[in-house]
C-alpha cells in the first residue's frame, strides 16, 4: 500500500498513520446542501484534534455498553481521537462550540480494507453515546463512517489527500422504515 508519505505500508500501518496525521488544528469551509428544501448554507469551522490513550478508548466503550466485548489485543488495535470544534454558521449569529471522543475498533481486514465498530461519546444528529460502523480504505487513505440514527442514516467520509489536506463529505439520508432498503 502506498500513501501518506511512506513507500509501502500494511493496511494496519496506514490506519495508524491516518489517525496520527489527523492530530492538530484544521480549518474547514463547508457548504451544507438541503436538497429537500432547495437551500444551501456556508459555515466555517476550526477543529482541534488529539489522539486518545488506550484508557480513554476504554471509557468510550464503557459509555456505549461494550466495555467487555473486545479482548485486550482487539482494543490494542483501536485508534481514536478527541475532536473539539468551533463553528460559525452563515444563518446564526453565535459560534457553536462542541466536542466528542471517537474510537475505532477494527473487526476485520480484507486486503486494503479495514472495517469495524465506530464509537462516539456524543452523536451528531442525536445526543448521547453512539455506536456505528466504519470502513478504512488504506489505498485511498479514506475513512467512511456510517451511523444509523432515528430519522437519518449519516455517511461521513474523510479522505486524507496529503498530510496537511483532507476532504470531508457527509451525506444524510432519510432513514427507511425497518425492513426497507
Amino acid at each position: 500500500i502506498s500513501g501518506l508519505g511512506a513507500n509501502t505500508l500494511t493496511a494496519q500501518q496506514a490506519f495508524e498513520a491516518f489517525f496520527e496525521q489527523q492530530s492538530g488544528s484544521w480549518n474547514s469551509g463547508r457548504t451544507y446542501h438541503y436538497v429537500g428544501e432547495g437551500n444551501r448554507e456556508d459555515s466555517n469551522t476550526t477543529f482541534d484534534v488529539s489522539r486518545l490513550t488506550p484508557g480513554e478508548v476504554d471509557e468510550i466503550l464503557k459509555a456505549n455498553g461494550d466495555a467487555d466485548i473486545f479482548s485486550t489485543s482487539a482494543r490494542d488495535q483501536a485508534q481514536g481521537f478527541r475532536v473539539s470544534f468551533l463553528t460559525k454558521m452563515e444563518s446564526q449569529e453565535e459560534l457553536v462550540r462542541s466536542s466528542t471522543d471517537l474510537a475505532f475498533l477494527p473487526t476485520s481486514v480484507d486486503d486494503n480494507i479495514i472495517s469495524g465498530q465506530y464509537y462516539r461519546l456524543m452523536g451528531y444528529e442525536e445526543s448521547g453515546p453512539r455506536k456505528a460502523e466504519f470502513e478504512f480504505d488504506a489505498a485511498k487513505a479514506q475513512l467512511t463512517m456510517t451511523t444509523t440514527y432515528t430519522r437519518v442514516v449519516s455517511v461521513d467520509e474523510i479522505t486524507l489527500t496529503n498530510p496537511t489536506f483532507r476532504v470531508r463529505k457527509i451525506i444524510n439520508y432519510a432513514r427507511p422504515a425497518d425492513g426497507e432498503p
